[in-house]
């Protein structure tokens, strides 16, 4: 608001993207998430600032609340900007968010391909307006579930860097990085078959989601912990794993999840 009043619109646009993805990566209700995201499209059209952030920004939210298959496809906006090899920036914006929602929806082929496009737009910078936790965090559990799938050691080496680098930030803030770094080792644990420390960690990362009020995140550490017992054998612990699960996502306003 301070920067509209002295008409810094450059900075407004800015300020509205940054607050739209810490909403979401927050875990604050998806439908209040849509409506600053509408918000903030509008505002942007009205003065010729519109960025592919924002569309994509809207189809994720979209693909979450009303289905994978919804029939609501990525932005054209998104599309050329990644057209251009220049364009470094969109480029790993998009691969980013393509490949967490294939993950979130467990589309494994295009998940993949999502991260070896991730892996190859080496651009790095503030500007990537992209929460880097949620970059690490998501890469991470997507790479540990690649190396379950092809037993590439490069997947394991790229989730157990992740799961580091959650770690460092750890340091400066236990309450948001807490539960994301249990996860994260309660699935390099999976890949490692260290069953029994894998368990343990899912259920810390659950407790600890759910009691710092990260809803999403408990959904989603619900839902790995439910995959992991299922291939384990346990069906009455994976069926009470997905259960909790979708009820999670349900709150956060995934209701197509």
């Amino acid at each position: 608001k301070s920067s509209q009043e002295v008409g810094d619109i450059r900075s407004a646009s800015l300020n509205f993207l940054l607050y739209c993805g810490g909403l979401f990566w927050s875990g604050a209700h998806l439908n209040r998430v849509k409506v600053r995201y509408e918000e903030a499209c509008r505002f942007m059209e009205q003065h010729n600032m519109l960025s592919m952030m924002q569309t994509e920004g809207r189809w994720k939210i979209n693909k979450l609340i009303n289905g994978y298959e919804s029939g609501i496809d990525i932005p054209v906006v998104t599309s050329k900007h990644c057209v251009d090899d220049k364009n470094l920036y969109a480029r790993k914006y998009f691969h980013f968010q393509n490949m967490y929602v294939t993950f979130i929806y467990r589309d494994f082929g295009k998940m993949k391909s999502a991260a070896e496009k991730f892996i190859e737009s080496k651009f790095e910078g503030w500007t990537i307006l992209v929460a880097p936790g949620a970059q690490a965090f998501i890469f991470g559990l997507v790479s540990f579930w690649i190396f379950r799938q092809t037993h590439d050691m490069q997947w394991l080496a790229q989730g157990t860097a992740s799961k580091d680098l959650i770690q460092k930030w750890e340091e400066t803030s236990e309450w948001n990085f807490f539960h994301k770094r249990n996860l994260l080792e309660a699935e390099e644990h999976f890949c490692r078959n260290n069953y029994d420390k894998a368990r343990l960690c899912y259920n810390v990362a659950i407790s600890a989601s759910k009691e710092h009020k990260f809803i999403h995140d408990e959904a989603l550490a619900c839902e790995l912990a439910g995959h992991f017992s299922f291939e384990m054998g346990d069906m009455s612990a994976a069926l009470e794993y997905f259960t909790r699960s979708n009820e999670s996502y349900y709150e956060w306003g995934a209701i197509a999840k």
